[in-house]
């Protein structure tokens, strides 16, 4: 076996693990919202205001988007 068929062999390892991780942590994406949906019709269930905010908390792991929308709401002007 040459360095080169080593390379490319365990290149290709290296590869095929990063596709597994991707799909899990695509199911895991996936299968998250599951808990909020109804199983017969799969529909979106209506969320307690504290069900919402670990909804947010899961998809807004830096805060990013929340310091967004405060940003944005502390410019508007409410009557």
């Amino acid at each position: 076996m040459s360095f080169s068929s080593d390379a490319s062999a365990a290149s290709a390892a290296v590869d095929a693990a990063a596709a597994a991780q991707k799909k899990l942590n695509l199911e895991k994406a996936t299968n998250f919202m599951k808990q909020y949906r109804d199983p017969h019709s799969r529909e979106l269930k209506k969320l307690s205001a504290n069900q919402f905010m670990d909804v947010w908390s899961h998809y807004d792991k830096d805060g990013e988007f929340a310091g967004i929308i405060i940003t944005i709401s502390s410019g508007l002007k409410i009557k």
